[in-house]
């Protein structure tokens, strides 16, 4: 939604740019495993859900493919998505 806002994207844009978000979300969650990916200490929703936030803002920013890459880049090297809360009872992950 802030993707929107500053880029003055209409509702359908909006829109689109969510279930292009969501598309790549669960396509990278399933491809990922979400059982094996948990046995290694990971969370999927923060692992793959920062791809969707990139595809997301990519498709209302209108990148080119390799400013998407980038983006995806970037998400990678964000994406931990560590279970420990688990193990130590953190508040981060609620």
């Amino acid at each position: 939604f802030a993707v929107g806002e500053m880029v003055g994207a209409s509702g359908r844009d909006v829109l689109t740019a969510i279930v292009a978000g969501y598309e790549v979300c669960c396509r990278l969650g399933n491809a990922l495993d979400p059982t094996s990916h948990y046995a290694r200490g990971f969370h999927p929703t923060a692992t793959a859900g920062t791809y969707g936030a990139a595809a997301a803002a990519a498709k209302l920013f209108g990148l080119s493919k390799e400013q998407i890459i980038s983006a995806f880049g970037v998400s990678g090297s964000q994406a931990a998505g560590s279970l420990q809360f688990l193990v130590n009872g953190a508040w981060n992950k609620r």
